[in-house]
């Protein structure tokens, strides 16, 4: 991974055949986000995406092996349990143009991965949620009227 600080944050560049997520957790250690948004797009050989069943409470999740162009890649950094945690989405398309998409477990870049980082000082923990099973972010803020 290579990356450059820049105006309210980084750009990265993933390698091929190095792992997007493994690398945003290390920018985040190395640079000590706190928290942020992550957005980007690039090519991977291999992914395996999910998507959460709130009534089982687990996600079911499938393997993409092969070249896909990475249309979208979209997410958030957190920290859970004093470790990084890049919580990421992304829409893939094959060589028929069909799009896949879902949450990210793991994506190995395929030619290269660019992502565009937006980070914050301010730490944002998660914490688990007992009534959906996942870690949500844990915000201090204020609550909406009416909610």
């Amino acid at each position: 991974m290579f990356y450059q600080a820049v105006e309210g944050g980084y750009v990265v560049r993933v390698e091929r055949d190095e792992e997007l997520i493994a690398a945003l957790k290390t920018l985040m250690e190395q640079e000590q986000i706190g928290s942020g948004t992550v957005t980007g797009l690039g090519a991977t050989s291999f992914a395996r995406l999910g998507i959460y069943d709130v009534e089982a409470r687990v996600y079911v999740d499938r393997t993409f092996e092969g070249v896909h162009e990475l249309n979208n890649l979209t997410g958030s950094l957190s920290w859970h349990e004093g470790a990084p945690f890049p919580h990421v989405h992304m829409v893939l398309s094959d060589f028929e143009l069909r799009a896949i998409g879902g949450h990210c477990f793991e994506a190995l870049a395929g030619a290269t991965i660019e992502v565009f980082v937006r980070s914050f000082e301010e730490r944002i923990d998660r914490e688990m949620d007992d009534d959906l099973g996942l870690h949500l972010l844990k915000l201090k803020g204020h609550t909406a009227p009416g909610f």
